[in-house]
């Protein structure tokens, strides 16, 4: 078994430490998991990452957010908000740096980079599996993820680097349960992308009511970088009075398709509604969902640190930030037992 070492990219400085805190507790040490290095970003843009540590022989575990819009740095004197091709970038300055000295090198990504764009319905780019295709190439041994959008783009690598997915769903209903006062539980999903998930979370919280939205976009017509919604409608009960919802999604990103299902539940007589996602990226900011909260047509939000929520977001009672950071540590525990 090799020492494991966490490098952590601009975009995960707190999930980084988190798992490091993990790490000690699993291990029984206090010792710093975390490979000092130093990411160099210059006036124009371009960027360095500096590994100071002896890493010769270890485990690299390279930790990265590609959603987090909150690091920034100076860019021709003007404060410039990172993307998420500049994220992965940095990923693989990690990689370079390592100049070989690494054992294993592997890459964990909570919200893997592009991975929404799975499929190709004309000619347009694959980003994703270009990504893997470009971490394979460049010696990763693993990439960790945690509920991927379609795991169809592990396709893209099918030889000599794994792609492991864990789920969040898990330790948020765990929280769900020990947190909220429910009563005649119905869980839905609010397209059937997500019906799976919302039947494993009704037969988790032991209960056999569950239902879906079919929902229909207008992929001719690009708004606001999404295509918008034409067709909701629930396919369930005709009244969903005195009962409580679990709305159960992967991520919020404008969170129009959420939105549209509250009220839709609303209409339908339903009582408390909670949400449940992996990831809040609220990509058309917060104020829509304080707006809905106010108004009581939902009452809880349940999501994960696994992607960047802005700090000033925790101040709203609605939110619930669930810790998922033990389970990237647990996954660095398994594989490092097991390489």
């Amino acid at each position: 078994m090799h020492k494991p070492k966490i490098i952590i990219t601009p975009s995960a400085a707190k999930l980084g430490e988190a798992v490091n805190a993990h790490l000690n507790q699993h291990y029984k040490t206090k010792e710093n998991y975390i490979a000092n290095t130093d990411f160099v970003r210059f006036s124009n843009g371009e960027g360095k990452c500096v590994i100071k540590d002896d890493l010769a022989g270890c485990d690299i575990y390279i930790i990265s957010d590609p959603s987090n819009y909150g690091a920034s740095y100076d860019l021709i004197k003007t404060p410039h908000h990172m993307s998420p091709d500049e994220h992965f970038s940095d990923i693989k300055r990690a990689i370079s740096a390592l100049r070989g000295q690494a054992c294993r090198i592997n890459v964990i990504m909570p919200l893997l980079y592009q991975s929404r764009q799975d499929k190709r319905k004309i000619k347009e780019s694959l980003d994703c599996a270009m990504a893997l295709k470009e971490l394979e190439w460049y010696g990763v041994k693993n990439i960790i993820t945690v509920d991927i959008h379609s795991l169809s783009v592990e396709n893209a690598i099918p030889f000599n680097t794994t792609l492991h997915n864990s789920s969040a769903l898990d330790i948020l209903l765990d929280s769900f349960k020990s947190t909220i006062k429910y009563d005649n539980l119905f869980v839905v999903s609010p397209d059937s992308g997500a019906k799976k998930k919302a039947d494993y979370a009704a037969k988790y919280l032991g209960i056999n009511k569950s239902g879906s939205f079919e929902k229909r976009r207008n992929y001719e017509i690009v708004k606001d970088g999404q295509n918008p919604i034409e067709f909701h409608e629930f396919i369930g009960p005709s009244s969903l009075k005195n009962h409580d919802i679990l709305l159960v999604d992967d991520m919020i990103a404008s969170g129009a398709s959420l939105l549209s299902s509250i009220k839709l539940l609303k209409k339908l007589h339903a009582n408390k509604i909670h949400l449940m996602v992996s990831y809040s990226l609220f990509t058309s900011g917060i104020d829509s969902f304080i707006k809905a909260n106010t108004e009581k047509e939902f009452d809880t939000l349940f999501t994960t640190n696994l992607s960047y929520i802005p700090d000033e977001y925790s101040k709203y009672d609605f939110i619930h930030i669930v810790d998922c950071s033990a389970e990237l540590a647990k996954q660095i525990e398994l594989l490092n037992s097991t390489l």
